[in-house]
């Protein structure tokens, strides 16, 4: 009977730790968003929107062609991930403004 009680107590408490978990990174999950901008790099190698926006920048194949163009406004596509207050570019497609 005592087993039972401290197996049944146990595993009430696990259940307890595993919802509060849950709930604790539900809290942090990132929120990605499709976007498309207008903008140039900034010398800290960060998107800079038209409203003067910094953006980190995800490293892939698109982010090493940005580094690899001359500094200039360009309209990018791609995917904003934003997480405790960190906003992150994952660019795929880049073109030049053209004015």
């Amino acid at each position: 009977m005592m087993k039972k009680a401290i197996s049944l107590g146990l595993m009430v408490l696990m259940v307890a730790m595993f919802l509060t978990g849950i709930s604790c990174a539900g809290d942090q999950a990132a929120q990605e968003t499709e976007v498309q901008l207008k903008g140039a790099l900034n010398m800290d190698n960060q998107f800079v929107d038209e409203d003067g926006q910094a953006y980190a920048l995800a490293i892939n194949d698109k982010t090493a062609e940005l580094l690899d163009m001359p500094r200039q406004m360009i309209e990018i596509k791609g995917t904003l991930l934003e997480h405790e207050g960190q906003k992150t570019l994952s660019i795929t497609d880049i073109s030049p403004v053209t004015q």
